[in-house]
C-alpha cells in the first residue's frame, strides 16, 4: 500500500514528515469538525446565554442574602426592645426602692 507522500512523488527521506503532516492535519480537521458540530450556537449567542445564567444565579443569591439580612435586623430590633423594656423596669424598681429583678442572660 502506497502512502500519500509516495503518490505525490516525494523523495523517500521526506516521506515520514509528509505522513505525519497528513495524519496530524486529518486529526486536526476531525477536531475542528467535532467542535463545529457540537457548538451549533455562535459564540456571541452562547456568551449571552451564559451571561443570563450567571445573572440568574447572582439575583437568586442576592435575594437570599437580603432575606437573611432582614431576618437579622428583625431579631436585633426585637432584642433591643426587650432590653429597653428591662431597663425601664429596672429604673422603675430603683425609683420605687424595690430590689432589682434577676433576668436570664441573653447569650
Amino acid at each position: 500500500m502506497k502512502t500519500e507522500a509516495t503518490k505525490l512523488g516525494m523523495p523517500p527521506n521526506l516521506q515520514p514528515v509528509a505522513d505525519n503532516f497528513i495524519k496530524n492535519s486529518g486529526t486536526f480537521a476531525n477536531f475542528v469538525m467535532k467542535q463545529i458540530k457540537t457548538n451549533a450556537q455562535p459564540p456571541h449567542v452562547r456568551a449571552r446565554q451564559e451571561a443570563q445564567e450567571a445573572d440568574t444565579v447572582y439575583r437568586t443569591a442576592i435575594r437570599r442574602a437580603d432575606r437573611e439580612r432582614l431576618a437579622l435586623e428583625d431579631r436585633i430590633e426585637a432584642t433591643l426592645k426587650l432590653l429597653q423594656r428591662w431597663e425601664m423596669e429596672r429604673l422603675r424598681a430603683v425609683k420605687d426602692g424595690e430590689p432589682p429583678i434577676r433576668r436570664p442572660r441573653l447569650c
